[in-house]
């Protein structure tokens, strides 16, 4: 499904403001719950003398109907089990392998994980079009991917992801910016009015 997107700058003291309507984000009926959604993005600059990241958190409180709250959770918790089975094996690689130090153990795992990542993604993209027949909202729920790893969150009907800029003096960038996917074109356009953001439909 095409879906329309909302892009909400963020200040250089990294303020920002989303504000839905009241209403779910799915199918537009009054909202009776909220689920919270934290995408995160993380800024590399380290060099090959020092480690400099910085990571930035952008909590939302996204409203749903009783319904849709529970098919997201739902979702949600679906593709979190795929990323998760995908990393199982990397600690019975690691095991096999017989490092001879916690080091070695630890670097082996790491790499193991490096080589699952992918896998899960493809995995979790693969799942949500088989599953999807027998869950229908599934396809419409975004891939998941732990905060630890790199933050990519998100929930039924709805997928934001950050973009974050520095200037010169380490402040926020002016072009900084939540994009927000939604599946529900009218909630994303009073999402925009609300939050002083602008929209793009997709072309069909």
């Amino acid at each position: 499904m095409n879906k329309t997107t909302v892009t909400i700058p963020i200040s250089q003291s990294g303020n920002y403001i989303v504000s839905f309507p009241n209403r779910c984000v799915y199918c537009g009926q009054p909202s009776e719950t909220t689920i919270e959604v934290t995408p995160t993005y993380t800024e590399d600059k380290s060099t090959t003398m020092t480690i400099n990241k910085t990571t930035y958190r952008f909590p939302l409180s996204i409203p749903y109907c009783a319904k849709h709250a529970r098919e997201s959770s739902r979702n949600k918790s679906i593709l979190y089990g795929v990323f998760f089975l995908c990393l199982l094996p990397t600690i019975f690689l690691t095991w096999r392998m017989e490092p001879s130090s916690f080091g070695q153990a630890l670097i082996v795992f790491l790499f193991y994980c490096l080589v699952a990542f992918p896998i899960g993604i493809l995995m979790q993209w693969l799942v949500r079009k088989i599953l999807s027949y027998a869950f229908p909202s599934l396809s419409d729920t975004g891939i998941v991917i732990p905060g630890v790893i790199g933050g990519s969150d998100s929930a039924l009907g709805i997928s934001p992801s950050i973009r974050i800029t520095s200037d010169t003096l380490g402040r926020v960038g002016l072009d900084s910016n939540i994009t927000i996917s939604f599946t529900n074109d009218e909630v994303a356009r009073e999402c925009a009015s609300l939050s002083g953001g602008t929209y793009k439909v997709p072309q069909k």
